[in-house]
């Protein structure tokens, strides 16, 4: 004689709570095997392995939908492919959390170089830089608000390569710096990765060259880059452009006071 069950005892049996099987039977996921006068609903034997092949795909993290395809197909080779299909999206899924692991981890460096700046007097060094792409607010975009053009520009990169990893910069008036003077000229956003979903008028090559490096505080648009300049002066050399980029990566507005690491790449005097 078959044994029947109540949604109770079921409920009991399995673990699995009332309102979970009330949701899978409104989602035509369970049947009963019969309802009575009263209008019980009652289960039997194979119901209860219908529940467990249900809980294995819910711990897989099977979205419903696949899950009742798997149970309608009552054939192994079609729940094969499925749930090979549904590694592929898990995958995607684990590199995905994978990667916003590795940016809390990059945003907590920046932030840590952002602190460590603000104790110790920053070194002045010589360094041979090879040449970057980044994605730059040419004069030629000068009508437009800088932060919305970048933002706009970089959009589908940020979104291929799926990091929030980014570095910030401008080019600085060579001419202003002479009176302590920090005047951006256009700003610029080197992201990770290709550039291909970016149009190369969007795009401006920072050359290669020798560059003298410093960090410098800058605070209401002003800055002492005398240090850097006596010793230019002194090794006889010129300025030719000047980068500045900031310092760690800072979520909130900070353009009054801050720490920006500045790049002079120099050429030889006239």
């Amino acid at each position: 004689m078959n044994k029947y069950y109540s949604i109770g005892e079921i409920s009991t049996i399995t673990g699995i709570s009332k309102n979970t099987l009330n949701f899978y039977l409104n989602k035509e996921l369970l049947f009963p095997c019969f309802i009575n006068e009263s209008g019980y609903r009652f289960f039997g034997d194979k119901d209860l392995w219908q529940l467990e092949i249900i809980s294995m795909l819910r711990k897989l993290n099977v979205p419903l939908k696949k899950v009742k395809l798997i149970i309608q197909s009552h054939d192994n080779e079609k729940v094969t492919n499925l749930l090979k299909d549904h590694k592929k999206e898990a995958l995607q899924r684990s590199n995905y959390y994978l990667q916003i692991a590795k940016d809390i981890d990059w945003y907590n460096e920046e932030n840590k170089k952002i602190n460590k700046i603000k104790k110790k007097e920053a070194n002045l060094y010589l360094e041979y830089l090879n040449s970057e792409t980044v994605i730059a607010n040419h004069t030629a975009q000068k009508t437009k608000n800088s932060e919305a053009f970048l933002t706009s520009v970089a959009k589908e990169q940020l979104d291929r390569t799926g990091t929030i990893q980014r570095k910030y910069g401008y080019l600085i008036d060579p001419q202003k710096i002479k009176n302590g003077i920090y005047k951006p000229q256009l700003n610029y956003v080197k992201l990770y990765g290709d550039y291909n979903s970016v149009d190369s008028e969007n795009l401006m090559v920072i050359p290669a060259g020798n560059y003298l490096i410093s960090t410098l505080h800058i605070k209401n648009n002003q800055a002492n880059f005398s240090q850097m300049i006596d010793w230019i002066n002194k090794h006889n050399f010129r300025v030719k452009q000047v980068f500045a980029e900031e310092i760690g990566l800072q979520l909130f507005h900070y353009n009054a006071d801050y720490y920006s690491r500045i790049k002079i790449l120099l050429g030889e005097s006239d």
